[in-house]
């Protein structure tokens, strides 16, 4: 086993190179040097890595030992690595801290060794530009401009192994934390206790559910005689003067003793006393009442098993002001200096606020009303990564509160990051680049967008706190999908519906019976290996269909029926009981809208036109200029984070709308009284108010909106943001027809709307009943409504899905090596023997193809599709990340990649960009044919695009390694004998692992060839052997992966097979990985002299440093990230401009 060191460069600078291996110039950028990654990769599972360092070399080299003080490791002790393992985020360096004159070179070395082994150096060499120099090529990435300085004193991060799951959202935040220090499994949870026992207090109080014709009160206390007998019993107090008595009150049961004070019953033999008998009271019943009886006694136990297990899982809602698991994310800025900015309602000293500024991730902005330490100027990212501080500071103040002192928080440094689905890569790369420095955090995780991590939720809590448990009911609503060994499949789509954001996950779930039983033990009797693998088939979302516009919206409409109740108090109305106008309401009359007065000069009512706006944006435009001007609550402070008049009559009116929306969307209706418009009123300048005298002759109540008025103005916002994700609901059905979804799920605050409930239904039945684009009809899914956890749903999700990805054993206290695994697979076959289940879930690749559309663009129109959604993501890199690529293209001046949002307005999203024509004359210098340039992108599963060009469009493939000779076994043991002349008179095989989530014996590799043209058309792959010597070849790579190798700590070995026309198999030849890593996909080459090779990830390109060189070695390929797009939005949808 060996184990080495990795560098990567922060890919966010200008010019940053790795000239060679482990050698790195770096550029200052905006102030500060940013210093590449340091990754741990062992050629399999190593079970012990050891890391000692870095150190300054030479020792007495005072910048060098700055520099590796920046690397230290927090903590760490030799565990397992299953894989390429990120072991420190690159830092960023103050150029002031270094101090460089000029150009330096600082060396920096750690040691490294695995169990059984000696440490082997590894050195990184980094050549520090002066402050000021540039790189000769390209320009400044716009990201390298995000940086924020560190926010307040260093934390002391001492050896918590957990993480914490922060969703920053629009309107407010959540935070889960994984603890298991301290922590232990327990029969029930907590949680589902308390929801069990209220639902059975619930049930005795108010009779069962249905239609019967029996006393309750009699059944009732009949149940409660037989339960004091059972627990007089239990307690051994029967026939004593001890004995207790149980009663039924309005706050439920109370066992008392006598004298009327509470019995101390443990709550577990209270719980189980109390189960007993109330499910043997049911053969006391008639036939109604048992029937109506037994469904709300199920119907109980069903509320309580649906309820999340927290605590049996080791996560922890932070509860934010004594009470509440949210916080609103409104950052407030204090007075002072330096600058700081904090969460929460209970802030003083306030100085300015800024809502909704999450919006700004994806649209950084200098703020020149601020400024930070020493003048320096202050952006949104800034007080974006004030807020993230915050929230780390009250989690780790939560944690120490709420738990002892020996296994309290002692230092959080992984922070788990969601983010809004749509968010461009670019967007997600500068959140966890700049929380990893900002924060000073280890280790920050940005795996989870919104969308995913809702769904994961709802996985979650399908198992309760034990998934042996809640595996059977998870595989009773799943469909068998293969004979033979058994697996599962139900699919999930999920609508987040939040206050900024519509985020949407289409998941099939698959469940595998991995079990293969004991010999001593008969089948029936074993437990059952199950692994669970969620696989995202869709997403998409919008970023500004959400809670915020609809409040817009309301906000509006509330406007104009102020202005409408303002108005019917004028001469002008014709209403025949008011008086002839003043100038001054003249004046005021004078801004109403021309398309809404009529020929007679009488003003007719806007509010209507707000109500039937189709459009889901906030306004219709035909009436909105002239309501500014009729009740002005815009102001130009808002956007500054100012509270002071006329901001506040914004604000006050915001507010309004705030609980109107709420209100309306329970069905209950709204009024106004006149006190709350005159607190508005009086914050808008005097010269703009609305006549005071129409102020004084309103009523009490100045305007009452209703339930179903709000249900039309709500359902073009609610129907677009439904629409989005049922194009992923459509597309699913058109690409797998036999696959319907089988549970519709909504989380997010707006989704608990009953009417975002109603309209998600309508629309279902009509896709499903009618069909989509000629497939039949099926059932419409099951709808699940997530109500208690609507908010938290995201962060609890993200907390539970990390504490199972491959990295769960390396971050936690007690990793054990080998010998921890061992006993770990013990247990789990003694459970198994035991007849329980055991349960696996694996989320480390959960996008196996692509998850939505990617277009290509010019300015303003679609010129066609680049890739689909479903596309398998088929290339997998080294690491086992995967990624799918285009077809070769023409080159065009300007590359534009859009990701397709759906729904009926065709939008989209700009993705990424290359320009090309600044880069044409160097081409043209060198003698390239720039005609001849093609383009191929490639996107993997983090979405990220790149870009690759190759002359002509014919790469070549660098293949190595040592190979199987496939046309030695056609030729006697002759090698050298080419293809070309024999063929593959029969296919190459492979054997598949029997847990696939297929059921083919074998996977075929390479088909039966005819010999000449036949097989010269199928080896049009150019491969080139590095360290060979030089030539070219011709030859093919498997369209197929290697199945994963059979569990183990070996070499990861195949068995490769003739498989004839009639398909007989015949052995050919075994053959190992180069190197065993359970979490890399494996890719076979075959050239034209028969040479099989067996490649960890798919055979790299030929690279090309620079572009020139696409001129010098024909087939090299350049590749290029893509720069950032255009921001999506509409500024007129977002509430906190000052525009309205």
């Amino acid at each position: 086993m060996t184990v080495r060191l990795l560098f990567a460069g922060p890919n966010d600078g200008e010019g940053d190179d790795e000239t060679s291996p482990g050698v790195f110039v770096i550029f200052e950028v905006n102030g500060e040097y940013r210093l590449p990654d340091v990754f741990v990769e062992p050629d399999g599972v190593a079970h012990a890595v050891n890391v000692q360092g870095p150190g300054p070399q030479p020792p007495d080299d005072e910048l060098a030992g700055r520099v590796a003080e920046l690397y230290t490791l927090p903590g760490w002790r030799p565990r397992p690595v299953p894989g390429r393992y990120l072991l420190v985020q690159g830092p960023a360096v103050p150029a002031a801290d270094l101090g460089l004159g000029g150009e330096r070179t600082v060396r920096i070395a750690w040691w490294i060794g695995e169990a059984g082994t000696g440490p082997r150096e590894f050195t990184l060499e980094l050549r520090l530009m002066p402050p000021g120099a540039r790189p000769a090529k390209g320009g400044v990435n716009q990201d390298a401009t995000r940086r924020v300085a560190p926010i307040g004193e260093p934390r002391r991060h001492v050896s918590f192994f957990g993480h914490a799951a922060i969703d920053y959202g629009t309107s407010s935040s959540t935070v889960t934390l994984y603890d298991r220090t301290g922590g232990r499994r327990v029969e029930m949870d907590e949680q589902q206790f308390d929801v069990l026992l209220g639902g059975f207090d619930r049930l005795l109080l108010d009779g069962p559910v249905g239609t019967h014709e029996a006393d309750w009160a009699q059944a009732r206390d009949d149940i409660v005689r037989s339960l004091t007998t059972r627990l007089n019993s239990l307690l051994g107090l029967s026939g004593t003067g001890d004995s207790v008595r149980v009663t039924v009150t309005p706050e439920g049961l109370e066992v008392l003793q006598p004298g009327f004070q509470h019995l101390p019953v443990p709550r577990v033999r209270y719980r189980d006393a109390l189960c007993k008998e109330l499910d043997v009271a049911i053969s006391r019943m008639d036939e109604k009442l048992g029937t109506a009886y037994a469904m709300s006694l199920s119907g109980c136990y069903a509320d309580a098993f649906g309820t999340p297990a927290l605590g049996s899982l080791y996560l922890h809602q932070v509860v934010f002001d004594g009470d509440s698991p949210e916080i609103s994310s409104e950052i407030k800025v204090l007075e002072g200096s330096p600058l700081r900015a904090v969460l929460g309602d209970r802030a003083d000293r306030v100085t300015r606020a800024y809502p909704g500024l999450k919006r700004a991730f994806s649209r950084p902005r200098e703020m020149p009303e601020l400024r930070g330490e020493g003048g320096a100027p202050v952006t949104t990212d800034t007080l974006l990564m004030h807020a993230y501080n915050d929230l780390v500071d009250k989690t780790i103040e939560y944690g120490n509160e709420k738990r002892s002192a020996e296994w309290g928080i002692r230092g959080l440094n992984h922070l788990v990051l969601t983010y809004p689905t749509t968010l461009p890569p670019s967007g997600r790369r500068a959140l966890e680049k700049l929380a990893q420095s900002s924060l000073r955090m280890a280790r920050v995780t940005t795996t989870f967008d919104e969308a995913v991590a809702a769904a994961l939720f709802f996985v979650m809590r399908d198992f309760g706190g034990e998934s042996d448990t809640g595996v059977e009911p998870f595989r009773a609503r799943s469909r068998r999908v293969r004979p033979g060994r058994p697996a599962w499949r139900q699919n999930m789509l999920v609508i987040d519906i939040g206050g900024g954001t519509t985020d949407v996950a289409l998941f099939a779930l698959h469940l595998i019976d991995r079990q293969v039983p004991a010999e001593d033990v008969p089948e029936e009797f074993f437990g059952r290996h199950y692994v669970i693998r969620p696989e995202v088939r869709g997403s998409t979302g919008h970023p500004q269909l959400g809670g915020d516009l609809l409040t817009l919206r309301v906000f509006h409409w509330l406007k104009a029926e102020i202005a409408d109740a303002l108005m019917a108090l004028t001469g002008r109305s014709g209403d025949a009981s008011g008086g002839p106008s003043s100038a001054e309401e003249e004046t005021w009359l004078g801004h109403w809208p021309a398309s809404h007065v009529g020929a007679d000069g009488v003003p007719r009512p806007i509010a209507p036109a707000f109500i039937a706006n189709p459009d889901p944006g906030p306004r219709p435009e035909q009436v909105w200029a002239a309501l500014r001007d009729l009740l002005p609550t815009h102001s130009p402070v808002l956007a500054a984070g100012g509270r002071a008049a006329p901001g506040r009559a914004f604000f006050r009116l915001w507010q309004e709308a705030e609980q109107a929306k709420r209100l309306l969307g329970a069905g209950r209706e709204y009024t106004l009284p006149k006190n709350k418009l005159q607190e508005v009123l009086n914050n808008i300048d005097g010269r703009s108010r609305p006549p005071a005298a129409l102020v004084e002759r309103l009523g009490h109540t100045v305007v009452t909106l209703l339930p179903e008025q709000f249900e039309h103005l709500a359902t073009p916002v609610i129907t677009a943001a439904v629409d989005i994700a049922l194009t992923t609901f459509s597309a699913q059905r058109r690409r797998e027809p036999g696959e319907p979804i089988d549970i519709v799920a909504l989380s997010g605050k707006t989704s608990t709307m009953p009417l975002v409930e109603r309209i998600v239904a309508r629309r279902l039945r009509e896709l499903t009943l009618n069909g989509v684009d000629g497939t039949d009809a099926v059932p419409v899914p099951r709808l699940v409504v997530e109500r208690r956890y609507a908010k938290q749903a995201t962060s609890i999700g993200a907390c539970w899905a990390h504490s199972f990805s491959r990295y769960a054993d390396i971050e936690s206290e007690d990793p054990g090596g080998p010998a921890g695994e061992a006993e770990r697979h013990v247990d789990s076959r003694e459970r198994l023997r035991a007849g329980q289940n055991v349960v696996g879930i694996a989320v480390d690749n959960l996008f196996q193809s692509l998850p939505c559309d990617f277009s290509l663009q010019n300015t303003d129109t679609r010129v066609g599709m680049l890739l689909n959604a479903g596309d398998q993501l088929d290339i997998a890199d080294r690491t086992g990340r995967l990624s799918v690529r285009t077809a070769w293209r023409p080159m065009k001046e300007d590359i534009h990649i859009h990701r397709e949002l759906g729904g009926d307005r065709g939008e989209s999203i700009e993705w990424g960009r290359f320009t090309f024509d600044s880069r044409q004359d160097r081409l043209t210098q060198a003698n390239v044919d720039w005609g001849r340039i093609r383009f191929q992108i490639e996107i993997n599963q983090e979405l990220e695009p790149v870009i690759h060009l190759c002359h002509g469009g014919n790469p070549i493939y660098l293949v190595e390694g040592e190979h199987g000779d496939v046309g030695a076994a056609l030729n006697g043991g002759r090698h050298g004998v080419q293809l070309e002349a024999t063929g593959l008179p029969a296919a190459i095989h492979v054997r598949r692992t029997p847990d696939a989530l297929d059921d083919r014996a074998t996977v075929e590799l390479f088909p039966i060839l005819a010999p000449g043209e036949a097989t010269r058309r199928h080896l049009r792959s150019y491969l080139l052997e590095s360290g060979g010597d030089g030539r070219v070849f011709s030859g093919a790579i498997s369209p197929a992966w290697l199945p994963a190798p059979a569990p183990g700590y070996g070499a990861a070995t195949w068995e490769f097979l003739w498989a004839d026309g009639h398909g007989r198999l015949s052995p050919l030849f075994r053959m190992s990985a180069p190197r065993r890593d359970a979490h890399v996909r494996y890719h076979v080459t075959l050239d034209h002299l028969g040479r099989l090779r067996i490649h960890v990830g798919y055979p790299r390109y030929l690279a090309a440093r620079r572009l020139t060189d696409l001129a010098d070695y024909p087939g090299s390929v350049f590749t290029s990230p893509m720069d950032p797009g255009e921001p999506f939005g509409k500024p007129e949808w977002e509430p906190f401009t000052g525009d309205h």
